[in-house]
């Protein structure tokens, strides 16, 4: 009880001595100008003022949880803050509001609270926390140990990972001494690891293949650093029309370098690729939760270091190739169907290649063959792609239509096949046939395209 009372002396001497008149005057509650603490718990009294009655609110909060963090020796704010603010409690603490009130002046609002935790349970903390800050510490210091050894031995980015690992460890709970404290970790590790650390990419001209290069921009000689983590970025084409972002990531090797070879082929060919630092995104996304502005800070600098190149890797098939295509209706018969033509020629337009298929003629391959190749000026291959309805189902709230599409390659001088009867569908569905029958045609003939690409 004598820390209650010393506690509640020290409550009345701050309204004391912060005002320049009496507090009763002002019509305030008895719990404010002469408190008292319930029995077996301890009370704190603090206010703020601010332009809302929100901001007033919250900035009471805060003054009672650093008025409880100076009487336990240790960051309550940070470990309680948000669960006080929203539930009005402390669960470790048995804490609870008692009272509040507020009082408007003009344009500023001043928010008091009366908030009380049980006084067992706040002198049982005091050790508890003591125990395990020190426990806290060993830990940190083993973190930053070994980040100083791995930064030695030519591992920047692994130094940087471990001491990241640390700054989270010095923000989950209460750390004493000062030399494992958040900002010293901050500035004398995570910062100076992740700023020391040089990213450059090199790629031939024009390829979107490259090779990207870390070093240690601090030193004589600039040590290669290995185990960094890092990601490139490029825009692709789905076969549904949709552009996105795809990645590939690796770590650099020995010599600080990674090669970057992409096997996507779905890759738009005139673009630019985006390279930075891969970091534990769970672990920084728990910074984040901890501490906003050391997240912020890490990613600007993340930012800073990346690298974009272009590259421009059209080509021009239609010097050695011809496409031609038929379709076919569901009788299988010719027909003059352009959205199968139009979806093969914009998927080769989504992905900035510089080629496109034509419309030909004829019942069978032979017949499309022989009509292509009788038009004269035959390129030395022909793609012959014929596409047309094989199935459609109908009900009383929708249709489906089934178009199949087959691909042959013929050499234009010997006119043998290169490639034989390679076969794609897709299904489109609506509520009226045509659609469907549309969607189906459009939609097989990006698909056909997909498969050229990737497969001839």
């Amino acid at each position: 009880m004598k820390k209650i009372v010393c506690l509640l002396l020290s409550v009345a001497l701050i309204f004391t001595s912060c005002s320049s008149f009496d507090l009763s005057r002002l019509n305030l509650p008895l719990w404010i100008t002469n408190p008292h603490s319930p029995s077996g718990r301890i009370l704190f009294i603090s206010s703020a003022t601010a332009s809302s009655e929100d901001e007033a609110r919250q900035g009471a909060y805060r003054s009672s949880l650093d008025e409880m963090s100076r009487d336990l020796g240790w960051d309550a704010y940070t470990r309680y803050y948000r669960q006080m603010l929203t539930g009005g409690s402390i669960t470790e603490l048995d804490g609870r509001v008692e009272n509040t009130y507020t009082f408007r002046s003009g344009d500023e609002y001043t928010f008091y609270l009366g908030f009380s935790v049980d006084a067992d349970l706040f002198d049982q903390m005091r050790t508890i926390e003591a125990a395990e800050s020190l426990e806290r510490e060993e830990e940190i210091k083993a973190l930053l140990s070994s980040s100083r050894d791995r930064y030695r031995d030519g591992f920047d980015a692994d130094a940087f990972s471990l001491s990241l690992d640390a700054l989270i460890l010095s923000l989950e709970g209460t750390v004493r001494d000062e030399s494992v404290r958040s900002t010293v970790i901050y500035s004398d590790y995570v910062s100076y690891y992740l700023e020391g650390m040089n990213l450059k990419v090199s790629s031939d001209s024009g390829s979107i293949n490259s090779t990207a290069s870390v070093k240690r921009n601090r030193g004589l000689f600039h040590p290669p650093v290995e185990n960094a983590p890092l990601i490139f970025s490029f825009t692709m084409v789905e076969s549904d029309s949709e552009m996105k972002t795809d990645y590939i990531d690796g770590l650099t090797d020995s010599k600080g370098r990674y090669n970057a070879v992409f096997t996507n082929s779905y890759y738009i060919r005139k673009g630019s690729v985006n390279v930075t630092f891969n970091f534990d995104e769970e672990k920084l996304k728990k910074l984040e939760s901890l501490n906003t502005a050391y997240y912020e800070s890490i990613m600007r600098i993340i930012e800073e270091k990346s690298v974009s190149y272009a590259y421009d890797e059209r080509f021009d098939f239609s010097s050695m190739l011809d496409a031609v295509i038929v379709t076919y209706d569901e009788k299988g018969e010719e027909n003059d169907d352009q959205l199968f033509l139009g979806g093969f020629n914009s998927f080769f337009s989504d992905l900035m290649i510089p080629f496109s298929a034509v419309k030909g003629e004829g019942e069978s391959l032979s017949d499309v063959l022989h009509s292509y190749l009788s038009n004269g000026d035959a390129k030395p291959y022909v793609l012959i792609i014929r596409a047309g309805i094989t199935d459609e189902t109908v009900t009383e709230k929708s249709t489906a239509v089934r178009v199949d599409a087959h691909i042959d390659v013929f050499d234009t001088k010997t006119q043998e096949t290169v490639y034989s009867d390679y076969s794609v569908f897709s299904c489109g569905y609506s509520e009226e046939y045509e659609d469907a029958s549309a969607e189906a045609f459009r939609y097989a003939g990006r698909l056909t395209a997909s498969a050229f690409l990737t497969e001839f």
